[in-house]
């Protein structure tokens, strides 16, 4: 019998098939995601016809000439990608720190908008505290929608 925390051949077995879907799966995510251009250069193929040890001739490789050029495709496809990452990564910035921007002039026009009651700076009861609550929300959704509008700069 086995003891809790203990894992048994069976357990291995699943764990390995599982972790190998896994891994199938996420391949075919990356290659729709980060695929390969559908015109890049096919590499030739050689057919071995007879066990390698008993080959008299040397498989055939590609020329050096294709060779360079597969490797500079190569290269310019990965410069490629690095570049448009930098772009989508700049541009990302940029998209935020014009969110920060405009949520503290927001905030500012906010302040400026907003005056509390002199009753709301130390509420004496719960009815006052309650009052200056809701005083506070009404005044923030008419400014919302006053900013919304364009009214509040």
């Amino acid at each position: 019998m086995r003891t809790p925390g203990q894992f048994s051949p069976q357990h291995a077995i699943v764990a390995t098939i599982g972790a190998a879907a896994i891994v199938y799966i996420a391949s075919g995510i990356a290659d729709r995601v980060f695929g390969m251009p559908q015109d890049r250069v096919p590499m030739p193929v050689v057919t071995v016809s007879a066990p390698v040890a008993e080959q008299s001739e040397p498989v055939a490789t590609p020329e050096p000439e294709l060779q360079r050029r597969m490797r500079q495709r190569v290269a310019e496809e990965q410069a490629a990608r690095a570049q448009r990452a930098a772009a989508v990564r700049q541009a990302q910035a940029e998209e935020a720190a014009n969110l920060q921007a405009q949520e503290a002039a927001r905030e500012e026009a906010w302040k400026r908008y907003y005056k509390r009651p002199g009753k709301c700076s130390s509420p004496a009861d719960d009815r006052t505290f309650v009052e200056c609550g809701n005083h506070y929300l009404r005044a923030r959704e008419r400014f919302e929608q006053d900013y919304a509008a364009g009214k509040i700069k």
